[in-house]
């Protein structure tokens, strides 16, 4: 389809007009291959292949971790971490290394924990089965409300045979609420600022093959319904812009998703979607992260559109270096670039530092993106002498070159790409 499209366009020149704006270029350590663990990537035949190192660990700790499920890091690098076991929010600075417990009688397993940024704490609890709402006085974070399963009119449109057990909680700018429920297949469960239910946001559906079908001919009655009932949502994230994201874990199919207004998924690039993912966050610039229980890779990093980027760390039985998790539970990334990744078994936090490579490929694309060709090609070529087998590269090339009217050579990255 893209060379029948090139060749078309060689007959059939049009003028392209290309326009400017800035873009904030991201630090990043120097690209090293002695890391405990393995980088893949894309490569030209469509499959994962080992690449440079694309984030350095930089950090280990444990700050008396008893089963952290949840990490959100806020405006000012302050980052908080949901301890199920120790019934407790932990607010954490990295720069004095302090560290406060926050939560009351009040908590009895605290699984999901957002902080918006006007400093109101929002705590999802799996064991009390309620979110609460706290809100900070300078000092202390102070307990406003707590919100249960619908009730009154609502009651109905939630569904009054429907559990409410709150696991994971996001925010919008607008005030909206969003929140993961166990087992619930419905969808997102959407509140008002007050709390109160609105709707399901973004339903999942039960995608079934022919295969599966065929299965179900020996299926029990119980094992057929179980099979077509829709997963309920692992985790959520939300950007800058209010746009939700979300996992889901043991789907087969489409596991991770970003929506638009309509709760439609939008995403179209070639992610190697994980089917054990737990969590997922979203930088400033847009770019996707998440993390799953894969016994390689357990770190994804994808670009706006979807397209995976890179895949690191391992899961063992028993982490003898860093990059390795018995199982990452949680993701969040500051403002500096840094993934923090949460090990709930393991009962450690990590930290990793975009190398050189990495940051090149994701300048280049940010270039490309904003209409800054010359720069998103020179970014692209520097990227090919890290990495020679970096199809994102080729493609963006071949892109690049197609809007110059340069089909031949589009053409010729086209190939090599096998695009």
């Amino acid at each position: 389809m893209k060379k029948r499209f090139i060749l078309c366009m060689l007959a059939i020149l049009s003028l392209l007009s290309v326009f400017v704006v800035n873009v904030k270029e991201v630090d990043a350590k120097d690209s090293t291959d002695t890391s405990p663990y393995t980088t893949q990537v894309i490569g030209l035949e469509g499959d994962l292949v080992n690449s440079s190192t694309a984030y350095e660990a930089i950090y280990i700790a444990n700050i008396g971790f008893a089963n952290p499920s949840d990490i959100f890091i806020d405006d000012n690098d302050i980052v908080y971490i949901a301890d199920k076991d120790n019934k407790c929010i932990i607010k954490y600075n990295h720069t004095t290394h302090e560290s406060i417990k926050i939560g009351g009688d009040e908590l009895k397993g605290p699984t999901g924990v957002y902080v918006t940024n006007e400093g109101h704490m929002y705590v999802a609890d799996q064991v009390a089965k309620l979110l609460y709402r706290y809100e900070f006085d300078g000092v202390n974070y102070n307990l406003i409300a707590s919100y249960g399963k619908p009730t009154g009119q609502n009651a109905s449109l939630y569904g009054e045979e429907t559990e409410y057990i709150p696991t994971k909680v996001v925010v919008d700018s607008a005030g909206y609420i969003y929140i993961t429920c166990q087992g619930n297949g419905n969808g997102i469960v959407k509140l008002n600022k007050d709390g109160e239910f609105i709707s399901y946001y973004a339903p999942n559906k039960v995608v079934r093959s022919i295969a599966d079908r065929f299965a179900e001919l020996f299926m029990s009655k119980e094992e057929k319904e179980s099979a077509n009932t829709p997963k309920g949502t692992t985790n959520l994230a939300v950007d800058n812009r209010n746009t939700i994201y979300s996992v889901i874990d043991t789907e087969k199919s489409v596991s991770l998703k970003k929506f638009n207004v309509n709760g439609q998924n939008i995403l179209a690039g070639d992610t190697f979607f994980s089917d054990s993912y737990k969590d997922i966050c979203v930088d400033e610039k847009g770019f996707i992260y998440a993390v799953d229980n894969s016994l390689e890779g357990v770190i994804s990093v994808i670009d706006p559109e979807g397209n995976l980027l890179f895949k690191f760390g391992n899961t063992v039985t028993v982490p003898e270096n860093l990059g390795q998790f018995i199982s990452a539970s949680g993701v969040d990334v500051d403002s500096k670039g840094n993934i923090w990744v949460i090990d709930s078994l393991g009962k450690t936090m990590q930290v990793f530092m975009r190398t050189d490579y990495a940051n090149t490929v994701m300048n280049a694309l940010l270039s490309y993106n904003a209409g800054i060709y010359d720069r998103a090609v020179l970014l692209y070529n520097q990227v090919l002498e890290m990495n020679s087998s970096f199809v994102k590269a080729y493609v963006g090339l071949g892109e690049i070159a197609q809007r110059e009217q340069q089909f031949e050579q589009a053409l010729e990255y086209f190939e090599i790409a096998n695009y």
